[in-house]
């Protein structure tokens, strides 16, 4: 697929404002940067923190979005999630921990986990209940399952060239259980939905920048650079018309959802629990021989 020149253009340089850093307590899995001048609040996953999306993740986004409400950071523009791992945006849901709930038969830990990530879902749809907040996800590299549901639930998305996108959970008989289908319907219709998330393919940025699910689509290396900028400016119009769309989703829509993957994924067969434990060695990174590959998108 050809990308016009225009689109790939190089993103402007900022005088980045010196940002105060806010410590939480440990697990710490993100760093947040305060811009005060520029009234961003950045939450950026460190490098050492796990690529998927555990309970202590979810635990401090949730913890973030208090602080929000609260007025700890006074009066703030933007929220942007970035990702300092390499490659990797997020790889999705916590497989170990979806494994050993259906193995002790523990369907209240896993809707437990399923809430939380509701939570944050709910947090990016809203702009954490604040109507002058605009949340954007700023993806390099792999957004899969869980993590691109959070990228979808985001007012505006930016996407380094050459990152890719997916929902892997058909691959073991489940669903994106967060919201994925309003998500995408709400940024493009329900027949791209449909597909989407019935399929394993993984989708270039290139093509869902074409789709409208990427709103921005910058060179690699580039994503952060243009979200200062981007921060720097009023919410545009195709912005604030996303957030509109965005906001007839309801949370008990996605409550819904949660309970119903929950469900499913207590009842999944052996075959399918086998096929969930390779794509836990793929998500660690030790992908053994003969993981299931998903056929190329078409």
């Amino acid at each position: 697929m050809s990308i016009s020149a225009s689109v790939l253009r190089p993103a402007p340089r900022l005088n980045v404002t010196s940002g105060r850093v806010f410590p939480l307590p440990a697990p710490r899995l993100l760093d947040f940067e305060h811009q005060e001048t520029a009234e961003s609040l950045y939450l950026t996953l460190r490098s050492s923190a796990p690529a998927h999306i555990s309970q202590a993740l979810l635990d401090e986004l949730r913890a973030n979005g208090r602080q929000i409400r609260a007025g700890a950071y006074g009066s703030i523009r933007y929220r942007l999630l970035l990702s300092a791992r390499p490659a990797v945006f997020s790889l999705g849901g916590d497989l170990d921990f979806f494994l050993r709930c259906i193995k002790e038969r523990d369907a209240e830990r896993l809707l437990g986990y399923g809430l939380a990530a509701v939570d944050g879902i709910w947090d990016n749809l809203t702009g954490c209940g604040m109507p002058q907040l605009t949340t954007v996800a700023v993806i390099q590299g792999d957004a899969q399952g869980g993590g691109f549901e959070a990228a979808l639930s985001c007012h505006a998305i930016i996407a380094e060239a050459g990152s890719r996108f997916g929902f892997p959970e058909s691959l073991f008989g489940l669903f994106p259980g967060m919201g994925a289908r309003e998500l995408i319907t709400a940024r493009a219709d329900h027949e791209v939905a449909e597909r989407m998330v019935s399929t394993p393919h993984r989708y270039p940025a290139e093509l869902l920048f074409e789709l409208g699910l990427v709103d921005y689509l910058v060179p690699q290396g580039q994503g952060r650079v243009f979200a200062e900028e981007l921060s720097t400016l009023p919410p545009s119009p195709a912005t604030l018309k996303r957030r509109q769309a965005l906001a007839a989703i309801r949370y008990n829509s996605l409550v819904a959802s949660v309970e119903r993957w929950v469900r499913t994924a207590m009842d999944l067969p052996a075959r399918q629990l086998r096929i969930m434990r390779y794509l836990l060695d793929a998500q660690r990174g030790r992908e053994p021989a003969g993981f299931p590959k998903a056929p190329p998108a078409p």
